[in-house]
């Protein structure tokens, strides 16, 4: 089992996904459908119908489980990635959409570090208590905002930081940019979201 894993949490156009795919929900019948490498699917499955369903289960593992859950399916499926040993992930589908789907997503970024979400214009990552390198792959801004009290310095940034607290409130950490292919993130207290974008 590879200590990489990709989650696709939506049956719409993606890049070239190569490896092993958890497929979320309607995801699954992506995965299937372009034959990627499909060790579970998971969730309530409500997005699709008896025969994909019946599919997936003559194809791979399926963890099935009710509408009516405390927890949203791309939390499921992180959970079920972490007790198969994984520990990254890519995520793909958990933008865009319904906004209160999103915004858990963003939650579960900022619970989880291991993960990155991903789609056509952003990649979204959280760096916890510790010293980090943010590389510029093309992207035009970074933002860095926070789900609780953060403290955190920039440096190599357009808009440097020194021991900066930024609350869950703060929009302080909008639109910054990249000087050269490096910027210098120390987050001295908490964790911090960086939504790395594109365009």
């Amino acid at each position: 089992m590879g200590a990489h894993i990709t989650l696709i949490c939506r049956d719409e156009a993606f890049p070239p996904i190569d490896g092993e795919v958890i497929g979320v929900d309607a995801g699954a019948a992506y995965a299937l459908r372009h034959g990627l490498n499909l060790v579970l699917a998971i969730g309530d499955f409500d997005s699709i119908d008896e025969s994909t369903r019946g599919a997936l289960e003559a194809h791979t593992t399926v963890e099935m489980h009710p509408t009516h859950k405390d927890l949203p399916d791309s939390a499921l499926a992180i959970e079920a990635a972490l007790k198969r040993g994984y520990t990254t992930m890519t995520i793909y589908g958990a933008l865009g959409g319904r906004i209160d789907h999103q915004h858990a997503n963003l939650v579960l970024c900022s619970r989880y570090p291991q993960i990155t979400l991903v789609d056509a214009l952003h990649v979204i990552r959280a760096y916890p208590k510790g010293n980090h390198t943010l590389v510029n792959d093309g992207f035009s801004y970074f933002s860095v905002f926070s789900f609780e009290p953060a403290s955190l310095s920039l440096n190599g940034s357009a808009y440097p930081l020194d021991h900066y607290v930024l609350s869950p409130k703060d929009i302080l950490g909008l639109s910054n940019q990249f000087v050269d292919s490096t910027v210098n993130l120390t987050v001295h207290e908490g964790t911090v979201l960086v939504i790395f974008t594109k365009a």
